[in-house]
């Protein structure tokens, strides 16, 4: 099996003679069409191939963000009701930066723009980008928040660093649970 992950551009899972799944490896790795093919492929050989694992399927959806246009107060106003210290600035949901609540707290206009206090101090990525491109990007990024885009520059959601701890210890532990056949 993990010969045809890598080299094959499609494969064919045979269930009694009927056709159970024909489809690219990541889709039979990410999607099984049945218990199956999940049994034959194996539950955790997904994260055998890191490759396949990409920003999409272990980013947060509901990024704390704003619009470019509103205020000082208002960004003030979002941080405090969502208990963070940044907030991801958009402009017709096209990623513009980070206004981090640091830059904010000395000022003395609170009506004033946000546009001076977007910082373009961050790495991004984007939905398609792999596991082992993130764990790079978010070791190297000194905030703790890692934006990702779609190929238009649209957020569509964020990762941290506890994000990304959180998926790779609960997937150890599962892959613990089963190899001591705890799981299923």
């Amino acid at each position: 099996m993990d010969e045809a992950i890598k080299l094959a551009d499609k494969i064919c899972i045979i269930q009694k003679g009927w056709i159970v799944q024909y489809d690219t490896p990541e889709n039979i790795l990410k999607n099984p069409a049945n218990e199956y093919v999940q049994n034959f492929v194996g539950k955790n050989r997904l994260w055998s191939n890191p490759e396949f694992i990409k920003a999409s399927d272990i980013m947060l959806k509901n990024p704390c963000k704003i619009s470019v246009d509103r205020t000082i107060i208002q960004a003030l106003q979002v941080m405090n009701h969502a208990r963070v210290d940044s907030v991801l600035v958009t402009e017709d949901n096209k990623f513009l930066g980070i206004v981090w609540l640091a830059d904010l707290q000395n000022f003395d206009s609170y009506s004033g723009s946000l546009k001076n206090f977007i910082s373009d101090d961050y790495h991004a990525v984007y939905e398609n980008t792999s596991l082992k491109e993130i764990t790079n990007t978010v070791d190297y990024n000194h905030f703790g928040i890692v934006p990702v885009l779609d190929l238009k520059n649209e957020l569509v959601g964020y990762l941290t660093k506890s994000r990304l701890l959180s998926v790779l210890s609960r997937q150890y532990q599962d892959s613990v649970r089963q190899k001591d056949g705890i799981l299923a």
